[in-house]
């Protein structure tokens, strides 16, 4: 609740719990505004229960980070002025909140990799409600 207050106090544009996945909360996020939104993948914070499933399934822990869905997580986006004062606030820090990326012209998600390059997954993954598990 205090990280939503938080954002919503900078100026949240948008705010959304990622209970359904990274990608796919942004990706829905990406479609409502008309916007593309660039995920830097050095910033996703990887939980230590990624970590975890990772030794159990193979699958890279920032796979889990960008996939699974996560109740208690949220996805905002702010102006770079709302970051800035949020950020001078000390309520970033004190809350755990990280800046994983931007929002630009264009349309969908792209994943800047750590070299600069921009992926565009072909398929977001997540849960999707009603889908057969």
């Amino acid at each position: 609740f205090d990280a939503a207050r938080a954002f919503v106090e900078h100026g949240a544009r948008v705010l959304m719990d990622v209970s359904d996945g990274l990608l796919l909360d942004a990706l829905r996020i990406a479609r409502a505004s008309g916007a593309r939104l660039v995920v830097e993948l050095a910033r996703v914070p990887v939980h230590r229960d990624a970590r975890r499933l990772s030794l159990l399934d193979g699958m890279p822990p920032l796979e889990h980070a960008l996939r699974d869905g996560e109740d208690h997580e949220l996805l905002g986006c702010l102006s770079r002025a709302g970051a800035a004062r949020l950020v001078a606030s000390g309520s970033a820090k004190k809350l755990g909140l990280a800046r994983i990326g931007m929002v630009v012209a264009g349309a969908g998600v792209a994943l800047a990799r750590h070299d600069g390059s921009l992926e565009f997954p072909a398929g977001a993954g997540g849960w999707i409600h009603g889908a057969p598990s």
